[in-house]
């Protein structure tokens, strides 16, 4: 370790020698005369089935080496056993026996990874006994000791902000659940916990200083962390961007790869391969979630790039999870260091991606409340401003009534003068309001003579007509129901009416009005369906899609298929459908029993 390395060496795989043995009873006096050899040593290491054996040759640079610390970075070893000899002696010292559940105290440092102190000035030959339950080479590194505290307090603090900060993200996201109420959020801070449970089972440290005392889940959390975070992770998705309102067999699909999940993870995995990451099983739903994604944003509605950014990072962190627990990459095994911190980079950008693009989730849902708000306010302004003009005119006129009633109370002739006059200004009322309910009836009138002469009313004026689709669903149910009500259940002809439709009196049954006919299944408006059926019978078939979807503000898609269910409709009964008739209901009444 001269000025070159800095205090720190990484030694190759080259320079270790190896042995592998089928026999668990084999000791350091078994071992220590065998012959170890270089060749195949990452193809010998990926059989988990094996106990390895690693010698190592140390040597002292000059008589003022200072204590050198050999490190294995690795936390996930099953055993290790570790022997020294030093100045080549024969004779081996045991330096003790771990597991990767050897709490931090009871090893040689406090330190994540098994860590070994070299005496000073001295050579020394290491052999290493280890067993591995999953395939992945060891990394071994000599540092000073200055450099190893020096690298070993930077390494935990950096840890430590990095949880630290992962749970303030965490908390602010349990936080805004509880002020926004929405599902995505709530999935969001359950992806968060589980990959900081995840995160600390990697590195043994949820085990070594949170629930230390319960090896048993430990244990439990290795193999179910990680479909716990895939769990978590479909079920963001799927609420953030509303899957389940497009695919109504989403949930049946998720809960069944859920139970086959667990299935896997309790009756196939092994002890050669402890952890489900090995398994291509697990990363299906990423592919093909990560497939309908491209669809959707490409066909469908764009996806927010930071949320498209925050999802390539969570692939790649999956990813590095595989690598790190499985060969996929021998390159990337053999380096495995850049392999572990690598992902908390990918963690970090997903996070800081995630959160972006909730936040301007958050921002656009915000404006959309504030956009509402700011309409109620107009709204009520311009109630509050007619009735505040109606009460001044109606005001000034008692007004005016009460100075003719003074004056005019003088005399009983002018007492009877003044009743007669205001029985003329009631009766001038009268005829005011009159008028006015001639006007209204008039122009009712002329929107339903356009519409029987076959002039072509908008969507404005059609709304005069049929206000709401209350008045619809009145339609419909006196063509359906014009001859008589009969239960379709218990054929009973007593009903009353219920908001969801006609309820008979004997079996409770509810039928709705546009049951069974061809408003049935329809999402939108059935005010806008009306017309659409209007528009189409006025143009005798020969419509614009587009115009028309412009100006009822439905989608395009949505109107072409409800167009072809009356064109079809027209087709069908086109003896009994009049383009010239003056009555346009026989079209509505036509789709009764529509199939």
């Amino acid at each position: 370790m001269d000025q070159k390395h800095r205090g720190e060496f990484l030694i190759p795989i080259d320079r270790i020698t190896h042995y592998s043995s089928q026999n668990p009873n084999e000791g350091i006096e078994d071992v220590k005369s065998k012959e170890f050899s270089k060749s195949s040593y990452y193809e010998k290491i990926k059989k988990g089935s094996e106990i390895h054996w690693v010698k190592i040759n140390i040597k002292a640079e000059d008589s003022k080496s200072k204590k050198r610390v050999l490190e294995l970075m690795a936390s996930n070893i099953d055993s290790i056993s570790v022997y020294f000899s030093y100045d080549n002696e024969q004779n081996y010292e045991w330096i003790g026996t771990y597991t990767k559940y050897t709490q931090f105290k009871e090893r040689p440092r406090d330190h994540k990874n098994f860590t070994f102190d070299i005496k000073d000035n001295a050579d020394v030959t290491v052999i290493i006994r280890y067993y591995k339950s999953y395939g992945r080479t060891l990394i071994y590194k000599i540092r000073s000791e200055n450099v190893f505290n020096a690298y070993s307090n930077k390494e935990y603090c950096i840890l430590g902000i990095f949880y630290g900060l992962f749970s303030m993200i965490l908390l602010y996201n349990f936080l805004m659940v509880t002020y926004f109420k929405e599902k995505f959020y709530f999935y969001y801070s359950l992806f968060l916990l589980s990959f900081i449970i995840t995160s600390l089972v990697r590195d043994r440290l949820g085990y070594q200083y949170i629930w230390y005392s319960f090896e048993s889940l430990n244990i439990y959390l290795i193999n179910w962390s990680p479909i716990l975070l895939l769990v978590t992770f479909i079920l963001f998705i799927k609420s953030y961007i509303k899957i389940e309102k497009r695919l109504k067999r989403i949930k049946l699909y998720f809960f069944l790869y859920v139970i086959v999940l667990c299935l896997w993870n309790n009756f196939v995995i092994t002890p050669q391969h402890l952890v489900i990451w090995n398994s291509l099983l697990f990363y299906i739903p990423l592919i093909a979630i990560f497939l309908y994604l491209v669809y959707w944003s490409v066909f469908v509605n764009s996806l927010d790039r930071y949320f498209c950014i925050g999802l390539f990072f969570v692939m790649c962190s999956f990813y590095i999870l595989g690598t790190e627990s499985n060969s996929f990459s021998g390159v990337i095994n053999e380096s495995g260091i850049i392999n572990h911190y690598s992902s908390y980079l990918c963690i970090v950008i997903m996070i800081i991606s995630f959160s972006i693009s909730l936040f301007k989730k958050f921002n656009t849902i915000k404006v959309q409340e504030q956009k509402v708000q700011e309409d109620l306010i107009i709204f009520l302004k311009e109630k509050e401003q007619t009735i505040s003009q109606e009460v001044e005119v109606r005001t000034q006129e008692i007004e005016e009534q009460k100075q003719i009633i003074v004056k005019k109370n003088e005399s009983l002739e002018n007492a009877i003068q003044q009743v007669f006059h205001q029985a003329e200004e009631i009766r001038r009322i009268n005829n005011l309001l009159t008028e006015k309910n001639k006007l209204l009836e008039a122009d009712n009138v002329d929107i339903k003579e356009k519409m029987s002469s076959g002039s072509y009313m908008s969507f404005d004026d059609f709304k005069k007509l049929y206000p709401q689709d209350e008045n619809c669903r009145q339609l419909v149910a006196s063509l359906k129901w014009e001859n008589k009500y009969q239960c379709p259940k218990c054929s009973g002809h007593f009903f009353t009416n219920s908001d969801k439709g006609r309820r008979c009196k004997k079996c409770n049954y509810i039928e709705s009005e546009i049951v069974n006919t061809i408003f049935s299944r329809v999402r939108f408006p059935l005010q806008k369906a009306f017309y659409i059926m209007y528009y189409v019978f006025i143009h005798k078939g020969d419509v614009n899609i587009k115009q028309l979807s412009d100006e009822i503000d439905i989608r395009y898609n949505t109107c072409l298929s409800f167009v072809r269910k009356v064109k079809t409709n027209i087709d069908k009964h086109q003896n009994e459908i009049n383009y010239y008739d003056d009555d346009w209901k026989k079209l509505i009444k036509t789709t009764i029993d529509f199939n």
